[in-house]
């Protein structure tokens, strides 16, 4: 779609900042408030809302500098006939292709985007009542991007499960959602979804701490194992391997509850 646009100035107490924007880096505000100079600050970019109503698309942190040192108005590009997702996307857009998003960012930025992919993980995330930050705490993921990633390899309903299990067995203890914990419950719940349950995961794991369970694990892998490499395929068979020694433990080998190994399952 085009849009109409123009170059106009505009007072910058006119000019709203948006939930789409990154989380605002005030050191940076701090360097270009005190290098600041007229003539490199360039252009903001601004979507028009209304009369004297305006959103910051692309310079929150120009923006944000010039009101500190008391700059009332500025040269700006003026969009309009942008819609609040238009807007989102836009930003997401062209800061991937110019100064890269974080993970945390891109997400907020998806989500306020509409992007289909972010909506299905805020779903599951408000379903298990988890959010995302940047800060880690009980309930809240640090690591968005993995995230994405288990959408993508592991699939929708293993995200859902593995959360379901989390909350239900540690009640969002931070070690259980680490990187490496959320790729190997993830990947357990994608194997095992036709036995498994929040309810059973709790039964068989809510008595472990997720802390002893993690550093088991990077016993295990030898200590290779990390937030970069969670998702071998190598270091995923030795966390469901783990995982399913503990589920089984104390079930006898006809029971309707223990987990078979995969070749147990195919009868190798």
């Amino acid at each position: 779609m085009r849009y109409m646009q123009s170059i106009e100035r505009v007072p910058l107490n006119e000019i709203s900042i948006e939930t789409y924007q990154r989380v605002l880096n005030n050191a940076r505000v701090k360097r270009i408030a005190d290098n600041f100079d007229p003539a490199r600050v360039g252009v903001l970019l601004l979507s028009k809302r209304g009369p004297h109503s305006y959103a910051i698309v692309d310079g929150q942190h120009r923006l944000c500098a010039m009101r500190q040192i008391g700059v009332q108005d500025a040269v700006c590009i003026v969009v309009v006939g942008m819609t609040y997702e238009d807007e989102a996307n836009y930003f997401r857009i062209q800061s991937r292709d110019s100064n890269p998003l974080n993970a945390y960012s891109l997400y907020k930025a998806g989500v306020e985007a509409k992007d289909e992919h972010f909506l299905r993980i805020e779903a599951i995330l408000e379903k298990n009542q988890y959010t995302v930050g940047l800060k880690a705490e009980p309930m809240v993921i640090t690591a968005v991007n993995t995230l994405s990633r288990v959408m993508t390899v592991q699939g929708e309903r293993a995200l859902d499960l593995a959360l379901q299990c989390i909350r239900l067995a540690w009640h969002g203890d931070s070690t259980a959602l680490r990187r490496e914990m959320l790729a190997g419950i993830s990947e357990f719940a994608r194997r095992y979804e036709s036995k498994l349950t929040a309810a059973l995961f709790n039964k068989r794991f809510g008595t472990l701490l997720p802390a002893d369970l993690f550093f088991e694990y990077r016993a295990r892998s030898e200590g290779r194992v990390n937030a970069h490499n969670a998702f071998k395929p190598i270091y995923l068979q030795i966390f469901c391997g783990m995982l399913r020694d503990y589920y089984n433990k104390g079930l006898g080998s006809t029971s309707k509850l223990r987990l078979k190994t995969e070749d147990e399952q195919y009868g190798v």
